[in-house]
């Protein structure tokens, strides 16, 4: 990839971002309560996007493919 640095800080502040729009509105509205346990599923999913692309990362500079 061309700029994967640029790549990996874009891709990961958009999962944060989705995280976060995800569970904290949910939360704050009158929703069933079904919808929060969907919220904490994709809290969850977005976390472990995150910490896999950062791992995927931190394997890439360790081949020195910089």
């Amino acid at each position: 990839m061309r700029n994967f640095n640029g790549f990996i800080d874009f891709t990961t502040e958009n999962v944060s971002k989705i995280a976060y729009d995800a569970s904290v509105p949910l939360r704050q509205g009158n929703f069933h309560p079904a919808m929060n346990i969907i919220s904490d599923d994709v809290a969850k999913i977005s976390y472990s996007l995150t910490i896999s692309l950062l791992r995927q990362y931190h394997e890439w500079c360790a081949r020195g493919e910089k």
